[in-house]
């Protein structure tokens, strides 16, 4: 692919007429969930002081995609994805409404953060897999694997931009403004689907017409999933990820403190590094990645990442954590584009809205128990030694998990 025509199909994606307003608002509401996310981290750590009690809180944000992952797609599947989306949306800001609240009226405790990280959690894990489905509405086969690398580099920097903004607003201002914004990127994604032609969507009375119950959608999801080899060796490795390596996220504000004596100053300007290197890795792979060789860059940029976690890990130079955080960024976006890509190619168009829900609950229920692990490891052996181990047996997972699944991965075909 050449750099002009590989920018080209960017620009092409960017002007379709739906899809382009959908990216930006689902960014803006990406963004308003991220710094939502910091702030309730770095909450969690001023009143605790513990990585115990931040894996806890990941893991209630994170756990319940175990179980409404695949509800989330079976009713994408059935219904119209934007219905799902918008629901979701609009709880998701009744909640935080409710937080900033309970902030303003000077009633905060761990307990509450706790219950409000379960809430978005819950909501997130039902309504996600549909905002994944519904790319397949709005873009045309042949501009797919494009669309997904964007919107792949679009959300995954919003992973980093919305924790930088959130440490910024609340070093000059507090929290209490930081919950204010995360709610009115929800807004911004409200109202674009709100304008969305309903002819763009796939007929929910004709998906409502097979009879099929809600459950009887979930166990042929879990079924499929399990048979098709390919979709199954995806999936695995997508989960290795999530265990051993997206935790990292969720303990940026212990790894600032106890790294390099920080506060949200130093996670803002880590996750700002996180966003630029990931901002990079995205255009690099959307325009200039190798034609077909997906799959070998996925698994280059996969232990990549790996490695730089365990040089982070026992690094202790702010300057050189924030290159290494960069280096770090640009695989988290490789790693999940190319996943997602890999995945929307293989899965069959009547399985795709449950095969992303299951996508989000891997990615969110690995997360999960990655964070629980991680965080009580950390209290015993250290958050170094914690991080550290839990990215070699990632690395070496990976590799096992490849390997056995080597024949299966050979029929994922990127064209």
């Amino acid at each position: 692919m050449s750099r002009r025509g590989g920018l080209r199909d960017i620009a092409t994606v960017l002007r379709l007429p739906h899809y382009g307003p959908f990216l930006l608002a689902r960014t803006a509401s990406a963004v308003g969930v991220w710094m939502e996310r910091l702030a309730t981290g770095w909450l969690v750590w001023e009143l605790t002081q513990s990585t115990a009690w931040l894996g806890v809180v990941a893991f209630l944000r994170l756990a319940p995609a175990l179980f409404l992952g695949l509800l989330g797609g079976a009713w994408s599947d059935r219904t119209r994805p934007t219905r799902v989306l918008l629901l979701g949306k609009i709880a998701i800001v009744a909640v935080k409404l409710t937080m900033l609240a309970i902030l303003l009226a000077g009633a905060l405790t761990v307990e509450l953060l706790a219950a409000v990280a379960l809430a978005i959690g819950a909501l997130q894990a039902v309504s996600n897999p549909a905002a994944a489905a519904l790319v397949w509405d709005l873009v045309p086969r042949k501009q797919l694997g494009t669309a997904i690398s964007v919107g792949a580099l679009s959300l995954h920097t919003a992973t980093f931009v919305g924790p930088a903004l959130a440490g910024l607003v609340a070093a000059v201002s507090g929290f209490a403004p930081v919950y204010a914004l995360a709610a009115a990127g929800q807004v911004a994604l409200i109202w674009v689907l709100l304008r969305m032609p309903s002819e763009l969507q796939t007929d929910a009375a004709e998906k409502r017409a097979r009879g099929d119950s809600l459950w009887t959608d979930m166990m042929a999801g879990a079924r499929y999933i399990r048979e098709d080899r390919a979709v199954f060796a995806i999936l695995a490795i997508h989960f290795v990820f999530a265990v051993s390596a997206q935790p990292l996220i969720d303990l940026m504000p212990a790894i600032a403190a106890l790294f390099f004596n920080g506060g949200a100053v130093t996670v803002s300007m880590m996750t700002a590094s996180l966003g630029a290197g990931a901002l990079i890795g995205g255009v690099w792979l959307a325009a200039f990645s190798p034609k077909g060789a997906l799959k070998s860059v996925v698994g280059c940029a996969l232990l990549i990442l790996m490695a730089l976690i365990i040089v982070l890990a026992v690094n202790r130079n702010l300057p050189v954590a924030l290159g290494l955080l960069a280096g770090i960024g640009a695989c988290l976006v490789i790693r999940a584009s190319g996943l997602q890509t890999l995945l929307q190619l293989t899965v069959s168009d009547e399985m795709r809205g449950r095969a992303m829900g299951f996508y989000g609950l891997l990615i969110r229920g690995g997360s999960a128990i990655g964070a629980l692990a991680i965080g009580f490891a950390a209290e015993s052996i250290g958050l170094s030694w914690a991080i550290a181990v839990a990215a070699m047996a990632g690395a070496t997972t990976l590799v096992i998990v490849a390997k056995r699944h080597r024949v299966s991965l050979t029929r994922v075909k990127v064209k």
